[in-house]
Order: structure tokens, then sequence, then C-alpha cells
């Protein structure tokens, strides 16, 4: 038995998905930059009512059902996001919670391809779409698009993922100022319509979930 009271085939399947996470780490470093916080503890948690989670330990756990679905790596690379986020400590994550589940999950789903491709991993891109058409973190993509859409030069994947990228580099308390900073100093952006578009994005972000 290993020291995490696994056997058997769930000790199997758990280092199974341990060595994804290291592999997607790797890669998710390489592609933004940012150092992982990860403490390289990976629990598989059974009847589990999340996905995953990264707790602020700096360990990152799994719902053991889904460690055994192909959906498995949306949410491994989801979590391995966290792991390098700037300033993701609790009393920031529960005042700016949209600012993080959404600058993460955004970023999954803008580096997923590259990343199961650089693993060797091959899926159909339309496994995903029942997978994200009701994920809870939606409106949180939606505040956050306003916001990027508002003040973006051009709008491209690699334009997306780069606005991203630099918000997860960004402390996660000092994201709404970065973003607003952004928005005044485009020059042809009228200020009092940014300010609606960013203050009614921010309400969203901001929000205690229910």
């Amino acid at each position: 038995m290993n020291p995490n009271g696994y056997t058997g085939a769930m000790e199997v399947l758990q280092l199974q998905v341990h060595n994804e996470m290291q592999r997607i780490l790797e890669v998710v470093c390489e592609l933004t930059g940012l150092p992982s916080n990860w403490n390289r503890t990976l629990l598989l948690v059974d009847g589990a009512e999340f996905r995953g989670r990264k707790p602020f330990s700096c360990s990152i756990e799994l719902d053991a059902d889904l460690a055994r679905l192909p959906h498995r790596w949306a949410t491994s690379i989801h979590e391995a996001l966290h792991a390098v986020s700037a300033g993701y400590d609790r009393n920031d994550f529960q005042a700016f919670r949209g600012w993080e589940e959404g600058t993460v999950e955004q970023l999954q789903r803008l580096l997923r391809p590259t990343i199961l491709g650089r693993l060797g991993v091959t899926m159909k891109e339309d496994i995903w779409q029942e997978h994200e058409a009701h994920h809870r973190f939606n409106e949180y993509l939606r505040a956050l698009e306003e916001i990027r859409t508002a003040i973006a030069e051009e709008d491209t994947p690699e334009s997306a993922t780069e606005f991203y990228i630099r918000l997860l580099a960004t402390p996660l308390r000092d994201r709404p100022a970065f973003v607003l900073g952004l928005g005044f100093r485009h020059a042809e952006l009228p200020r009092t319509p940014f300010v609606r578009v960013f203050s009614a994005a921010n309400a969203v972000l901001t929000r205690r979930p229910l």
C-alpha cells in the first residue's frame, strides 16, 4: 500500500494521473513562463463533489471517477494552471474568485490543444463541447471576454492567449487594476464606455458564489 492508502487498481490509476500532472506542468511552465507551486502531492477522492481543486497547501485533488475518463485532461490542465497562478492565496481567491477561475479556465481551453499535442495525446475536439457548454465558470469567461475585446487591438487566438497569460502572471488581487490600466492606456478607447464594461464585468468576477 502506498502512503496515500491506495491499493491495486486505484494505486495504478493514482500513479498514472500523478505522472500526467507532472508532464502537464512541465509544458504549462514552458508555455506561460511561470514557476509551479505544486508540492507534488496528488490525491484521488472517491465520491468527490468536485472535478478537481487545488487546496492552498499546494496539493492537487481530482475526483477519482473523473480520473478514469478522457475529460480528466481538461480538469488536470485547469488545476495545473492554478499551480502557476500568481498571488493564489485563500483571502484573495475569496475576494476575486472570478478573476482566478475565469482566467484559468479560459487559458485551459486556449492551451489545451498545444499541451495535449506536446504530450502526444490525441483527442477529438468535439469531446469537449458538452463539457464546456454548461461549465459553471462560463459566466466568468464571458465577463473577462467583454473586458478583453473592449481593449484588444487585434482579436486572434494568439492575442487572447497572451492576454490571459499576462493576467495569470499578475498577482490575483492586482488583476482588476491591471486591466483597468490597460483600458485607460488604450489611446482610442472612450473612457466612459470602457468603465461601464469593466464595472459590469468586475461585478460578476467578484460576486460570491451562492
